[in-house]
C-alpha cells in the first residue's frame, strides 16, 4: 500500500513538472532587440586602490581601466602610433 502511494506521488510531481515546463515555454515570448536606451548596473563597491599593479579584483581593475586608457600604442617597431577605435 505505502508503495503505490509513493509510486503515485512521483508520478505526480513528474506530471506537475511536465506541465508547468509547458505552460512556461508556451508563455515566453520572444522580444526583438531595440537599438539606443540606457544600460544601467550597479557595481558591487569601489576600487580600493587605483594602482594597476596592486589591483587584485575585476571590479577594480574595470574603474582603474578609464583614467588609464592609453590614447597612443607601439607598434611593432616601437613607435607612437594613435590607439584604435
Amino acid at each position: 500500500m505505502e508503495r503505490r502511494v509513493a509510486s503515485r506521488g512521483v508520478v505526480l510531481a513528474l506530471g506537475l513538472i511536465i506541465g508547468l515546463s509547458f505552460a512556461a515555454n508556451g508563455s515566453v515570448q520572444a522580444q526583438q532587440p531595440r537599438k539606443g536606451g540606457t544600460l544601467v548596473y550597479a557595481s558591487v563597491s569601489g576600487p580600493g586602490t587605483l594602482d594597476p599593479y596592486m589591483a587584485s579584483s575585476a571590479v577594480e581593475l574595470e574603474v582603474i581601466h578609464n583614467p588609464f586608457e592609453s590614447l597612443v600604442m607601439l607598434d611593432a617597431k616601437n613607435a607612437t602610433r594613435p590607439m584604435p577605435g
